[in-house]
């Protein structure tokens, strides 16, 4: 119902843009007009017969189930979501653990608030302290 209306409002606003007096003052945008309100003519089906189509299609994917995605995927976390974000936090978390720095770095990882921007000084952290020794890096890999 909408998008016909719409159309219609559309070739009233052409017609009455078209007046009479743009036919000697500017017969090009009259010209225009006249194209616009022509192309309306066989348009207007296909353009609604789109929309259609499209709806359709959004409430087939709305209605189906949501299936496992396959092959290697993000494990889901606590929100049930599957952001790698918080995986990786937790992988560096644990890698930091076991190095020198241990349960101080694995906790500044943990407590950063703003990951997602401050991540880089911990995993230059992680890898300067991966440098202090092999064995120390052996454990952080």
């Amino acid at each position: 119902v909408l998008y016909p209306t719409g159309i219609t409002g559309e070739i009233l606003q052409v017609l009455v843009a078209m007046g009479a007096h743009w036919k000697v003052a500017n017969p090009l945008w009259y010209r225009m007009c006249l194209i616009i309100l022509l192309l309306y003519v066989p348009g207007s089906p296909g353009m609604i017969g789109n929309m259609w189509g499209n709806r359709k299609r959004s409430f087939k994917k709305r209605n189906t189930g949501k299936e496992e995605p396959q092959g290697v995927v993000w494990p889901k976390t606590k929100s049930g979501d599957r952001s790698s974000m918080a995986t990786n936090r937790n992988i560096l978390a644990a890698a930091a653990a076991v190095g020198p720095g241990a349960m101080e770095a694995a906790a500044r990882i943990t407590e950063e608030k703003k990951w997602r921007f401050a991540y880089k000084k911990h995993v230059l952290d992680h890898v300067t302290q991966s440098l202090q020794s092999p064995d120390a890096c052996l454990a952080m890999a």
